[in-house]
């Protein structure tokens, strides 16, 4: 388990990379695991990292809508949502260690640091892809790549109905 400063550091240096210039792309290999009307969920294929315990992955959501939410300041409006997932692969569980709000900008709305209780892999959906990337390294079947891409140019084309074509 990280402590809550790795954790804030592993927030931070995301949050740094979403909110880049224009001009500059992540450093990341986007794949989208779920997409519908209301929001899409992707990972980078690079974030997986083991740990003796099993794996730890994050996933970035992407609101079609801002979301409402216990933001700083009050009334902003979250656009997307960071968040940190262990796996025990051995024991096929995992547990959400973080997540945190952003707006477009790149600014924290507001984070959660305090683990959630350890629950069963669902064998097919999000989860079990995660799980799959983080113990074995195998890319989802499900989905489609996006590829290096910016946060914020996601986020207008995804608003903007370029990705609707994968919506089922």
């Amino acid at each position: 388990m990280l402590s809550a400063r790795k954790l804030a550091a592993a927030a931070a240096a995301m949050t740094m990379a979403a909110a880049a210039a224009p001009s500059a792309a992540l450093a990341a290999s986007y794949f989208v695991l779920t997409i519908d009307k209301s929001s899409l969920t992707m990972t980078d294929l690079r974030s997986p990292r083991l740990t003796k315990a099993g794996a730890q992955i994050y996933e970035l959501t992407i609101f079609r809508a801002p979301m409402k939410g216990r933001s700083k300041p009050a009334g902003k409006k979250g656009d997307y949502l960071i968040v940190q997932t262990d796996f025990d692969c051995a024991k096929n569980k995992l547990q959400h260690q973080y997540s945190a709000a952003y707006d477009t900008g790149g600014n924290l709305l507001s984070s959660a640091i305090k683990p959630g209780p350890w629950t069963k892999v669902k064998p097919d959906g999000k989860d079990a892809a995660l799980k799959a990337l983080g113990c074995t390294g195998a890319k989802p079947s499900a989905g489609f790549p996006l590829g290096d891409v910016r946060v914020g140019k996601a986020i207008a084309d995804y608003r903007a109905g370029l990705y609707d074509r994968y919506i089922h």
